[in-house]
């Protein structure tokens, strides 16, 4: 698949419009609007923050010959169900649809940890939480897991990436930030010299940038 034609399928599959990614990625509208009508090349590093936004590999965002997975109809696992048994994908790596407004699916996530409210991912050696109750379209699973089991299964203090989204149109994100205290029901995140608060409910996902599995 050519690059304008994926850059306009996952901007459509993230629920955003040209003007809100071009807010995002800080360029302007009608760049974005050359890049999908293939009139122009996003430049190196516009081309890593595309990649990273949308989560997936650079080679899979510029090669041709690299189809990147398009399709949404997951199978396995009901969004936001309740009566779901989420420790049944402890241990797979997985595909996991999200209501949220930066992601709409997080892949290659391998689940280590489930509670009540949340699961426990990594990626790229990294720890990661989803908020179980921001589950959109379900959890596919692609096969099993490296890492041992693990117990963790609720967030934890340091380093981030939180996203938060009421809506899945809109929302926001604190980066470089980190999680200085948790308790029953919001966290406190610090993000240089300013802090903020926000409930468990408005967050989607959590990235942790200092915390590394083995």
């Amino acid at each position: 698949m050519l690059l304008h034609k994926k850059l306009s399928i996952l901007r459509k599959q993230s629920g955003l419009t040209q003007e809100q990614l071009s807010e995002e990625l800080n360029v302007s509208r009608q760049a974005v609007s050359k890049w999908e009508r293939g009139e122009a090349i996003p430049d190196l590093n516009t081309l890593i923050s595309l990649a990273d936004f949308y989560d997936i590999n650079l080679d899979d965002l510029v090669r041709n010959d690299c189809k990147v997975d398009l399709n949404n109809n997951f199978t396995e696992g009901p969004a936001s169900d309740s009566r779901c048994d989420y420790t049944q994908y402890i241990g797979k790596i997985c595909d996991i649809s999200v209501n949220c407004f930066r992601f709409s699916v997080l892949r290659n996530a391998e689940i280590i940890g489930v509670s009540e409210r949340w699961l426990c991912f990594v990626k790229n050696n990294r720890l990661g939480f989803v908020n179980i109750q921001k589950l959109s379209g379900g959890i596919l699973v692609k096969k099993d897991g490296t890492h041992q089991r693990l117990s963790l299964s609720n967030p934890v203090c340091g380093k981030c990436r939180i996203h938060v989204s009421n809506t899945y149109f809109g929302g926001k994100s604190y980066l470089l930030s980190e999680i200085t205290e948790i308790s029953q029901n919001e966290l406190t995140i610090k993000t240089g010299k300013f802090y903020a608060k926000e409930k468990f409910d408005d967050i989607s996902v959590i990235l942790m940038s200092d915390r590394m599995c083995p």
